[in-house]
């Protein structure tokens, strides 16, 4: 779906100049928030948010305004309040753990009860049993819901500057952490290598996405610009968020590590992004007019 979904909008977009108007953007939304509707029915929320940075970084190559771009995003923000409403209690669980690593936050919340309250879904305030539910996970989020992100960054913190070694060190040789070879894959690579090797790592995926930056800047097909573009991003956000869960950062969504994580689905399409932005590199057409999505003979407001 996520190769598809970028190909589609490259299809669309690789012509036409009505996306220069904020009307006109309504064509590329339809194509993303169709799939991430159905997605989002699974549930799989970490997979259908990381489609919008695509859209917008595939809209903004295109040429499309930043101005309506802006007021996407305004509107967006705005309606936050009303999609929480709508999240079930462990999506939002999963969003308040990043504030709920802090001890001092928890503190706070278990003597002022009433706001964490609010911040659980409706049935929550009608029902003392699901309130005292609600409660437990902010009282007991270390050993519940934040056990899993507790050992990670244990396991990170444990591995040094060098590391323990490679197969070496408690959380590799013992079952410490849940899903140390998917989601949770970065830990493993910084206990047994340290920070050297979370950086050696960073560093691979900072050389693919300069790469896929060239090859959208060299090739002069529309089509192919694009995909680079979309492909691109599609793979940095994957690895943003699958490295900010694993240390905290970002809510845990259950996104694997490019070419790292355990997986048969996931590195196949990894390997189909890199296979399509080789043969994008490889192929560059004679241009014999104006350069993509330049629109010389548009008059800017």
């Amino acid at each position: 779906m996520k190769i598809g979904c970028v190909l589609a909008l490259a299809w669309y977009l690789r012509y036409r100049r009505n996306y220069r108007t904020l009307s006109g953007l309504i064509g590329p939304f339809v194509l993303t928030l169709v799939p991430m509707a159905m997605i989002l029915l699974q549930p799989d929320l970490g997979m259908t948010l990381i489609m919008l940075p695509v859209l917008f970084g595939m809209l903004f190559a295109a040429g499309a305004k930043l101005r309506h771009l802006g007021v996407i995003v305004i509107v967006a923000l705005a309606a936050l309040p009303l999609f929480w409403t709508r999240m079930h209690m462990y999506q939002r669980l999963r969003v308040t753990a990043v504030i709920l690593q802090s001890p001092a936050v928890r503190d706070w919340i278990e003597k002022h009860p009433d706001v964490w309250l609010r911040l659980g879904p409706a049935a929550v305030r009608s029902d003392p049993e699901l309130a005292r539910l609600w409660q437990l996970e902010a009282a007991e989020w270390e050993v519940q819901r934040g056990y899993q992100l507790v050992r990670s960054k244990a396991a990170l913190g444990s591995g040094g500057i060098f590391g323990n070694g490679w197969g070496k060190g408690a959380f590799v040789q013992y079952d410490l952490l849940p899903d140390r070879h998917n989601d949770f894959i970065f830990a493993v690579v910084g206990h047994q290598f340290g920070l050297l090797g979370c950086l050696i790592v960073m560093l691979c995926y900072a050389a693919i996405v300069m790469g896929g930056i060239e090859i959208a800047t060299l090739t002069n097909d529309p089509v192919g610009r694009l995909l680079a573009v979309g492909l691109t991003i599609l793979l940095a956000t994957q690895v943003l968020t699958n490295i900010g869960m694993t240390i905290g950062l970002a809510p845990i969504t259950g996104l694997t590590l490019p070419f790292v994580s355990f997986g048969g689905s996931s590195m196949i399409s990894s390997f189909v992004s890199i296979g399509l932005l080789i043969s994008i590199a490889q192929r560059r057409p004679l241009l014999i007019a104006h350069e993509p999505f330049a629109f010389p003979d548009e008059q800017e407001e």
